[in-house]
C-alpha cells in the first residue's frame, strides 16, 4: 500500500509547485484509491479490531440475497468476527460470530463465518 504522505512530500522536494508536481500527484491520489476498493487477503494483512469494513468469503455467495459473497463486519478480540447478513427466512439483518456454531442457520460451522478477504468502504 502507498504511503501517500510520503510520496507527495517526495513530489514536492523534487518538483516544488509546478504542473509536473500536481500532475505526478494527482496520478498517486489515482492510484491510491485503487489499491484502497481492493479486497486484501486476511492471510496478508488483518484490519484493525473493532473497525467496521467489508467482508467477504466465496462460502457466503447466495444468488438471491448476496451474490458476491460480501458482508459488513469487523475483528473483535473476543470472538474473532462478527458480521451482518440478509436472513431470508426472517426477512432482516442478523450478526454471527466466527466462534458461533448453530445449526440453524444454513451455513452451521462457525468455520464458515470467517472472511476470506477484507477492505474498507
Amino acid at each position: 500500500m502507498i504511503n501517500i504522505q510520503n510520496e507527495v512530500q517526495k513530489i514536492h522536494s523534487q518538483f516544488g509547485m509546478s504542473e509536473m508536481a500536481l500532475y505526478k500527484i494527482q496520478l498517486l491520489c489515482y492510484q491510491y484509491a485503487k489499491e484502497s476498493k481492493q479486497f486484501k487477503p486476511i492471510t496478508d494483512e488483518l484490519p484493525p479490531l473493532g473497525v467496521e469494513c467489508l467482508l467477504q468469503n466465496d462460502k457466503w455467495i447466495h444468488l438471491d440475497f448476496n451474490p458476491k459473497g460480501i458482508r459488513i463486519g469487523y475483528r473483535c478480540d473476543l470472538s474473532g468476527w462478527v458480521s451482518a447478513y440478509f436472513c431470508s427466512q426472517h426477512d432482516c439483518y442478523m450478526t454471527r460470530q466466527a466462534d458461533e456454531d448453530n445449526d440453524n442457520f444454513e451455513l452451521s460451522k462457525a468455520e464458515d463465518q470467517i472472511p476470506t478477504h477484507w477492505r474498507h468502504y
